[in-house]
Parts: structure tokens; C-alpha cells; sequence
């Protein structure tokens, strides 16, 4: 039986923070080539409810995303969201809500019950997985 402790947290957090619902997630899984020979992002699209936190300058800092220009903002999301992972080949995955788009820039935190490398199993949320990222809006 897996404890679900992110469920349980967010019972609470929602109450004051809401979370936001339907987002939608891109998960980067490579790429392909189409027709001209030019290589293009291939996505699994997933939609989920997220809780959105921010982040605090201290956080920055130590993220070294100070003098970074943009906004960023903590993602809470059920299941594993990865950033950009060269040596498994894939790119940037992003989440789209309220009609702005956020890229994954990095994981903070994630809780791993399932870590097979299997995609179609880790977005699952049945597991009891999920990760905390930093949303980057340019």
C-alpha cells in the first residue's frame, strides 16, 4: 500500500493556495525528423492539477536563477516531470495554464516510488510519485 503524503499535503495547501486545475503538462520524450530533414521536439501531453507556489529570493539565490530574467514559481505536480536529460536524449518540458506557457528549468524535489524509467508509468500518480520543479516564464 503506498501512502500518498503529497495527496494528504495538498489537502491541506488548497485551502488556501488553490490549486490550479487542468494544466496542461508536456513531457519531452525526443525528438524527430520531419519532412525538409529538420529535427523537431516529440511530446506526451498529460493534464493535471498543480499547485503553484512562490518562490522566495533567497531561493534564487541559492538556485542561482537571480539575475536570471523571467518569472519562475514552484510547480507541485503528482507523478515525475524531468527537465532536459541529454544522455536519454530528451528536451525541455513545459506546462501551459492560464494561457502562459512555463518550461521545467530544474527539479527541487520529488519523492521516486516508481523509478523504472518507464514514462507512461511515471506519470502516473497511482504511485504515490511526485516532484517539485521551478516554472521559468521568459
Amino acid at each position: 500500500m503506498s501512502i500518498k503524503l503529497r495527496m494528504m499535503a495538498n489537502s491541506v495547501t488548497r485551502a488556501i493556495n488553490p490549486n490550479v486545475t487542468n494544466a496542461d503538462i508536456y513531457v519531452n520524450i525526443g525528438s524527430e525528423t520531419i519532412a525538409g530533414g529538420k529535427v523537431v521536439p516529440k511530446y506526451t501531453k498529460i493534464v493535471k492539477d498543480i499547485q503553484i507556489q512562490a518562490i522566495q529570493s533567497k531561493d534564487l539565490e541559492h538556485l542561482n536563477l537571480i539575475n536570471q530574467q523571467g518569472s519562475f514559481c514552484y510547480g507541485y505536480i503528482d507523478g515525475i516531470i524531468d527537465p532536459m536529460i541529454r544522455g536519454l536524449g530528451t528536451g525541455l518540458s513545459y506546462v501551459e495554464f492560464g494561457g502562459v506557457k512555463w518550461t521545467v528549468k530544474s527539479v527541487v524535489e520529488d519523492w521516486l516510488k516508481y523509478a523504472s524509467g518507464d514514462i507512461g508509468n511515471a506519470l502516473n500518480d497511482q504511485n504515490g510519485d511526485w516532484v517539485k520543479v521551478v516554472l521559468w516564464r521568459k
